[in-house]
């Protein structure tokens, strides 16, 4: 038992030495369900992939040309066609006939027409064409930011031909800059042609403008091929909200053939039935008017309002299609 390391615990058999060692209950089994698996969403960085795209607009400079100053008037100058934040393209009217007035009313003018040297272009001229309408404000001078309101130009320096007397004669705002700075009237031999909205030419007389910003007189005949500008109510006025009714004609002469179409109708559009209209002359009524507007030696004809004239001429009107009121004033029939 010498040999023994534990002798409380041991017991010799009559054959062999026995040796009983005891056991401390040490676990025997390591965890089984150590986790195996690293965590299989870890976070990510989600590191941006797309850079800005919406980076400022570069500005070309300057095109290297400086050829033909163009006509002198209140539109030539520095504008930002390019859009992007700086006046670097000079834009004015060349060519054989003269300045055309604003650009925003026509891009050619006879043998004239409305170019730019166009930044980063070494091109003297934009060609006639190029460009189909316009709506970019003028600026101050090369390189400056362009105005965020459109500018008035002022009133044409010309004081010609104040037109014949009727109610449309006035002040408009032709350039659409919220002033009326823009004159417009009846001129020719004619006489006066009525509303504007309705004729533009009349006879050998024309309506016509002495348009802000421009020295001339008049602008041509065909200059306007339609007309929905208010009258306003004098010079340099805001532009009204709203459409003016003209009064009724100081005319009553010849209430015309009795037939269901005679009456009073809306012709200048403003909402009011001011404009008495018939069928006047010696070949009898001629029926609807939607249909033909002369019959015989009769046609159809109106007392216009804001219009001294009894009648509106054979031909003044090239089609129909106002409705008829239910009497004089009344509110248009919608």
């Amino acid at each position: 038992m010498s040999n023994c390391e534990h002798p409380t615990f041991c017991a010799r058999s009559n054959k062999y030495d026995t040796y009983v060692v005891p056991t401390t209950g040490a676990p025997t089994n390591a965890p089984t369900n150590a986790p195996t698996n690293a965590p299989t969403n870890a976070p990510t960085t989600n590191a941006p992939t797309n850079a800005p795209t919406n980076a400022p607009t570069m500005c070309q400079p300057a095109s290297t040309s400086t050829a033909d100053a163009g006509y002198n008037d209140a539109y030539r100058g520095w504008y930002d066609v390019q859009g992007c934040g700086q006046c670097n393209d000079y834009c004015r009217w060349v060519g054989n006939s003269g300045t055309g007035g604003s650009p925003t009313v026509q891009l050619s003018h006879g043998s004239s027409w409305w170019s730019c040297r166009l930044a980063g272009n070494p091109a003297a001229y934009s060609s006639n064409g190029h460009f189909t309408n316009w709506s970019y404000p003028k600026c101050s001078s090369q390189g400056a930011a362009p105005p965020t309101t459109t500018q008035c130009l002022a009133k044409s320096s010309s004081t010609a031909d104040a037109g014949y007397t009727d109610a449309y004669r006035g002040w408009y705002d032709v350039q659409g800059c919220g002033q009326c700075n823009d004159y417009c009237r009846w001129v020719g031999n004619s006489g006066t042609g009525g509303s504007p909205t309705v004729q533009l030419s009349h006879g050998s007389s024309w309506w016509s403008c002495r348009l802000a910003g421009n020295p001339a007189a008049y602008s041509s005949n065909g200059h306007f091929t339609n007309w929905s500008y208010p009258k306003c109510s004098g010079e340099g006025a805001a532009p009204p909200t709203t459409t003016q009714c003209l009064a009724k004609s100081s005319s009553t002469a010849d209430a015309g053939y009795t037939d269901s179409y005679r009456g009073w109708y809306d012709v200048q559009g403003c909402g009011q039935c001011n404009d008495y209209c018939r069928w006047v002359g010696n070949s009898g009524a001629g029926g609807n008017p939607a249909s033909k507007l002369s019959h015989g030696s009769s046609w159809w004809s109106c007392r216009l309002a804001g219009n001294p004239a009894p009648y509106s001429s054979n031909g003044h009107f090239t089609s129909w299609s106002y409705s008829k009121c239910s009497g004089e004033g009344a509110a248009a029939p919608r």
